[in-house]
């Protein structure tokens, strides 16, 4: 069957679905066939005592020598031909001698160059909801941190900025361990209480503090500690 046939592979594209040929079972196999025999480049072969130039995508073949290699009948080979020539997916050059049967678009279709870009544009849109996943998880996190920043600073007179990258980092790491907005404002509340008026460990309401391998031990030590508005009770009128 000659050297494309032998260690080398084809290009198929999810597209041949969308062919009108594709419910016929008998055309996709011949057509599948005629892409793996077509030659992958432009060459010369003799054929016969004949030196014949054959491009990229053509090879030379025959209605018996195609239905030898499928097992479709040579009746069969040569309706599908017909078929595949209407749908212009191939076309077929004869002589008395041999046919030429030509793979439409073969090196758009077959191109490796052509297969590594459009797997490269694939990544690339299939990276880009995931970047803009990541876009928004970052832009809450950029409000919460805001907002538990702001918190701190309320309740301690302080001016402590959300954008430095150290209060970033700082409040990222117990995000991403799971701890919520209400877990910070339950530790800014409980330490303020307690160290707000204590002139040695004020200094100590500070994110890298308050937020840091400790903000566990903080949320679950001082709970006690935390002041429970009472609830009004009406009576009924």
């Amino acid at each position: 069957m000659g050297p494309t046939m032998n260690n080398s592979w084809i290009f198929l594209y999810r597209k041949i679905i969308k062919t009108s040929f594709y419910k016929n079972s008998k055309a996709v196999h011949l057509a599948i066939h005629c892409i793996i025999r077509a030659n992958y480049k432009d060459r010369s072969i003799l054929w016969n005592n004949e030196l014949v130039d054959l491009k990229a995508g053509q090879f030379i073949t025959g209605r018996k020598v195609l239905s030898d290699e499928t097992g479709i009948s040579e009746q069969g080979i040569r309706t599908i031909l017909k078929v595949l020539e209407k749908c212009q997916f191939l076309t077929t050059t004869s002589t008395n001698k041999y046919s030429i049967i030509t793979i439409c678009n073969y090196k758009e279709y077959q191109n490796q160059d052509n297969e590594i870009n459009q797997e490269s544009n694939q990544q690339v849109t299939s990276n880009q909801p995931a970047s803009n996943h990541r876009q928004e998880i970052q832009e809450v996190n950029k409000e919460l941190i805001k907002d538990i920043i702001d918190y701190l600073n309320l309740k301690t007179g302080k001016n402590y900025k959300p954008n430095t990258k150290k209060t970033i980092t700082t409040i990222q790491s117990r995000i991403k361990e799971g701890f919520t907005k209400d877990d910070f404002i339950k530790v800014i509340d409980i330490k303020s209480k307690a160290w707000v008026n204590n002139p040695k460990m004020n200094e100590y309401l500070r994110p890298e503090t308050l937020f840091g391998n400790k903000f566990e031990g903080y949320l679950n030590s001082g709970l006690s500690q935390l002041t429970v508005e009472p609830t009004h009770n009406y009576e009924e009128l």
